[in-house]
């Protein structure tokens, strides 16, 4: 399971469990478009990433045209944070 917690100022921390472990990243990120563009400052490289909202407020990621979704943890806190559903 993962998840993605996004903050107003641009900030992205992702986190993995796998396994009884847990992977956290530190990123930035911004919208263009239908486009969201993050980058880990300490191994700068962008990467793009196609997403869609549904009208039920589920985060879809289009990475590599696998989808991944996401769906709010608590909707007090919308749209931040949001737990991977796959």
């Amino acid at each position: 399971m993962s998840r993605l917690d996004f903050s107003p100022n641009g900030g992205l921390t992702y986190t993995v469990h796998t396994e009884g472990k847990r992977q956290v990243m530190l990123l930035t990120y911004r919208v263009e478009g239908e486009v969201l563009i993050t980058d880990q400052p300490s191994d700068p490289k962008e990467e793009r990433t196609k997403f869609k909202i549904r009208s039920d407020g589920t985060l879809v990621l289009l990475y590599e045209h696998r989808p991944s979704t996401y769906v709010r943890a608590d909707e007090s806190s919308a749209p931040f944070p949001a737990v991977n559903l796959n």
